[in-house]
């Protein structure tokens, strides 16, 4: 089961969320992963407090656009 307060983002070189998924704990069988092109990263960081209600995927669909904070370590939302 994923870490519904965590996730993994592919950010731009502008910092914008282009792809995300959830975190999952290493003892899961499942594998998921995102592979950056040049001017990408990625990064794990928490929830977005007003999404981590959504239902699982609109979560991820909603997170998309939302911009990486200076210290990489939080999302803001695309308003902020």
């Amino acid at each position: 089961m994923p870490d519904e307060q965590r996730l993994i983002v592919l950010v731009d070189a502008d910092g914008v969320v282009i792809a995300a998924t959830h975190a999952l704990p290493a003892e899961s069988d499942v594998f998921t992963s995102l592979e950056p092109l040049d001017d990408q990263t990625v990064h794990e960081v928490d929830t977005p407090p007003g999404l981590s209600q959504s239902p699982q995927n609109e979560m991820l669909l909603d997170v998309l656009g939302y911009r990486l904070t200076a210290d990489r370590a939080s999302l803001l939302s695309r308003e902020g």
